[in-house]
This record gives C-alpha cells, structure tokens and sequence, in this order.
C-alpha cells in the first residue's frame, strides 16, 4: 500500500498502526511518501518501520522500494 502522512480523516502513522493491529492486515506492504518531516506529524519516521519515500518521489527509487516489499505471499490478505 502506497500512503501519505498527511490525508483528511487519518493520518499515515494512525493508518500503519490499526494495519498492524489487526492480523488480517499486519502483513501488509506499506510504503510512506510524503513532503513533511518528523517535526510536522510528531514522529520519528523510523519508528514506523516502513520505507518512506520524499516528494517529489524519484520514480526509480519508488520502482526499487516495490519490488523488495511487495513479494507475492499466500498469508497476503485476498482483496475484494
């Protein structure tokens, strides 16, 4: 899953955490991009234990990024 930090009704880092709480998704791939730094949402980005890409994204980079977290697994959730 592809997020942002930043978005309306939750942020990126509540996101990740209910993702990670529930077991039918705590598997999942998640990769940051975002624009803010740690100062704006409160967080140490590395704490997430996600990659977190920059914007503007390097579309090479983000290519790299996919390919080593999104391996094709059979506990991976069947999405609808």
């Amino acid at each position: 899953m592809l997020t942002d930090l930043v978005m309306p009704v939750m942020n990126g880092v509540e996101l990740i955490a209910r993702l990670r709480s529930r077991a039918r998704w705590s598997g999942l791939p998640v990769v940051v991009m975002t624009a803010v730094g740690e100062r704006i949402i409160g967080v140490d980005l590395e704490t997430l234990n996600v990659p977190v890409l920059r914007k503007p994204v390097d579309i090479a980079s983000l290519v790299q990024v996919l390919a080593r977290q999104c391996t094709v697994s059979a506990s991976m959730p069947k999405v609808v």
